[in-house]
C-alpha cells in the first residue's frame, strides 16, 4: 500500500543539509499523522545553483535551509517567495542571538541575520515587494520604494533588486526600452513621473554587455542578433545615459563589480548608509 504525501520537504544547504534535516525531522515528529518527502540540495554556493534547485521545487512543499552567504539567502528567500513556497531559516535565529551575547559577529556572515522580529518582517515585506516590482511588472505604487533601479537588459538589476531587499529596502527595477520610438516616447513620459523619486541608473561597458548578451542568447536560443550587436548595443547605453542625464539621475558602473560592492555603492548615492 502506497503512503500519500502531503508535500515535499526541501532541505537547502551550503554543507551537507544534515542540521536543516534532523531539525526538520524532529518537528515533524510532532505531526504523526502527515507524511512529507525529502529531498535535499547540499553544498550551495553560488545564485547559479539557487537557480538550478528551483527549477526541481515545486509547491506544496516547505522549505528549510542553513545558508550563511547572504547573497545566496537572498536568492533563495526571492525564489521562494515567487513560487510561493514557505521557508525556514534554521541556523539565522540562533547566530543572531550568539552574536548579541558575544557582541562579535559570527565568522563568514556578510552582514546582519534574520531576526525574529519587527526588522525580520520588515525584510521579507520589502522582497515581496521586490518581487512584485521586478522587470517593470508593477509601476502604480512606485513612490513605495525606497530603490528604483533603471537600466538596459542585462546590467543586474534584478540580482542587485534581490541583494537590496535582503537588507530591508524595497526595490523596484525597470528595463530601458530602445528601438521602438512609440515605445520610447511613452517611456520617457513615464520616467518624467517618477523623475523625482529615488532612481539610480545602471550603466556596464558596451563590449561586456555585448559579450553577456551574446551568451545570453546561445543560452536561449534567440537568433536576433541586433540584441548583442556592438554597435547597436553602444547606442542603446548611449541612449540610456542620455535619459539618466536628462532626468539627474545618479548613475553606477555595474561593469566588473560584485553584487555587494554596487548595492553599497547604490546605498551611498542615496544616502541610505
Amino acid at each position: 500500500m502506497s503512503v500519500v504525501s502531503d508535500g515535499t520537504l526541501y532541505i537547502i544547504s551550503d554543507a551537507t543539509g544534515e542540521t536543516a534535516q534532523k531539525v526538520a525531522v524532529a518537528a515533524l515528529i510532532q505531526f504523526p499523522n502527515k507524511v512529507l518527502r525529502i529531498k535535499r540540495f547540499p553544498y550551495i554556493k553560488s545564485i547559479q545553483e539557487v537557480d538550478r534547485i528551483f527549477g526541481e521545487i515545486e509547491p506544496p512543499g516547505l522549505i528549510i535551509f542553513t545558508v550563511v552567504n547572504e547573497v545566496i539567502k537572498s536568492e533563495i528567500i526571492y525564489q521562494a517567495i515567487k513560487k510561493q513556497i514557505p521557508f525556514v531559516d534554521v541556523l539565522g535565529p540562533v547566530l543572531e542571538a550568539m552574536e548579541k551575547f558575544f557582541n562579535e559577529a559570527p565568522e563568514s556572515v556578510a552582514g546582519t541575520l534574520h531576526r525574529v522580529n519587527d526588522e525580520y518582517f520588515k525584510r521579507i515585506d520589502a522582497i515581496e515587494f521586490t518581487v512584485q516590482h521586478d522587470d517593470g511588472a508593477k509601476t502604480d505604487d512606485l513612490d513605495k520604494a525606497d530603490i528604483i533601479l533603471v537600466g538596459v537588459s542585462r546590467t543586474s538589476k534584478t540580482p542587485l533588486s534581490i541583494y537590496l531587499a535582503h537588507q530591508g529596502f524595497k526595490v523596484a527595477n525597470i528595463p530601458i526600452v530602445y528601438g521602438n520610438e512609440v515605445l520610447m516616447e511613452r517611456q520617457e513620459k513615464f520616467f518624467e513621473k517618477i523623475s523625482n523619486l529615488k532612481v539610480v541608473g545602471l550603466i556596464i561597458d558596451p563590449m561586456l554587455l555585448q559579450r553577456i548578451r551574446e551568451e545570453r542568447a546561445k543560452k536561449i536560443g534567440l537568433s536576433d542578433s541586433s540584441y548583442y550587436d556592438l554597435t547597436e548595443v553602444r547606442r542603446e547605453i548611449t541612449y540610456a545615459r542620455r535619459l539618466f542625464q536628462k532626468f539627474g539621475w545618479p548613475v553606477v558602473n555595474v561593469s566588473r563589480k560584485a553584487v555587494e560592492e554596487v548595492a553599497t555603492e547604490i546605498l551611498t548615492i542615496l544616502g541610505l548608509i
